[in-house]
C-alpha cells in the first residue's frame, strides 16, 4: 500500500488516512510570549555583555582576562562574538538600561 493509505483484511480497495491536525493556513504562526520568541542574544547575555561593554568598551581581550566581571569566563572570541550580536539588535530586541 502506499503512504497515508492502509490495506484492509479480504477487501483490495484502499482506505484514506484521516487527516488529524488543524494546520494554519498561513506559513508564519505568531508567537505568544517572549520565551518562545528567540532573541539573537539572552536577556541574561544582554545584562552581562553590557556591563563589560561600559567598562572596557571594544577591547574584548580585557574583558577575557577580568575574572570578577566575566564571572562566567567567557573567551575572548565568545565575548566577541556576544557583543556583535548585541550591536547589532534593534530597539525592540534590548532588554536592558
Amino acid at each position: 500500500a502506499a503512504v497515508g493509505e492502509t490495506q484492509t483484511s479480504g477487501e483490495s480497495g484502499t482506505c484514506k488516512a484521516v487527516e488529524l491536525y488543524d494546520v494554519p493556513a498561513s506559513d508564519i504562526i505568531p508567537k505568544k510570549t517572549l520565551a518562545q520568541r528567540m532573541l539573537p542574544v539572552s536577556i541574561e547575555n544582554q545584562e552581562y555583555i553590557v556591563k563589560l561593554l561600559e567598562k572596557y568598551g571594544d577591547d574584548y581581550g580585557k574583558m577575557a582576562r577580568d575574572i570578577k566581571m566575566n564571572n562566567m569566563q567567557h573567551t575572548e572570541n565568545k565575548l566577541r562574538k556576544i557583543g556583535a550580536r548585541f550591536l547589532l539588535l534593534n530597539e525592540k530586541e534590548i532588554r536592558v538600561d
